[in-house]
C-alpha cells in the first residue's frame, strides 16, 4: 500500500464486529482475498438490503475493487506503532467518479437481486 505503507511495516488490526463497529471513508481495512490479507484504503461505502459492501483501492493501484463486509478482517489502527490519522491519499485527484461508480454498481446490483429473488 504504498506510499502510505511500505513493505514489511508492522501492523497493528483493530478486529471487526459488524454489530458495534463503524468503517468510515478513507479508513484502512485488512479483509480476507480468500488466499492473502489485504491492506487497502475504503473509498466508498453501499448497502443491498441487509449487506454491506466497501469500495476498496490500493494507494498506488489505478483501480479499486468491491469487497463484502463478511471478508472484512479489521481496521487499521497504527503502522509501525505509529497511530494512523485518516486523511485523503495525496494522489486521489477526486472521488466524484468513484461516488458514480458505486450508485451505477449499487443499480445493478438492485436489479440483480430483484432477479435472484423472485425467479420466473
Amino acid at each position: 500500500m504504498l506510499p502510505t505503507i511500505a513493505p514489511g511495516a508492522l501492523l497493528t488490526v483493530l478486529p471487526f464486529s459488524s454489530d458495534k463497529d463503524l468503517i468510515r471513508s478513507q479508513d484502512l481495512i485488512v479483509f480476507n482475498n480468500g488466499s492473502q490479507l489485504i491492506c487497502h484504503r475504503v473509498l466508498g461505502i453501499f448497502r443491498v438490503g441487509r449487506h454491506v459492501y466497501y469500495y476498496e483501492k490500493g494507494d498506488a493501484n489505478r483501480l479499486g475493487w468491491i469487497v463484502s463486509e463478511s471478508k472484512l478482517i479489521g481496521k487499521v489502527a497504527a503502522i509501525d506503532g505509529q497511530a494512523v490519522r485518516i486523511h485523503s491519499n495525496p494522489s486521489e485527484r477526486s472521488t466524484s467518479h468513484i461516488k458514480i461508480f458505486c450508485e451505477i454498481l449499487l443499480t445493478k446490483l438492485k436489479n440483480f437481486s430483484r432477479l435472484g429473488s423472485n425467479p420466473k
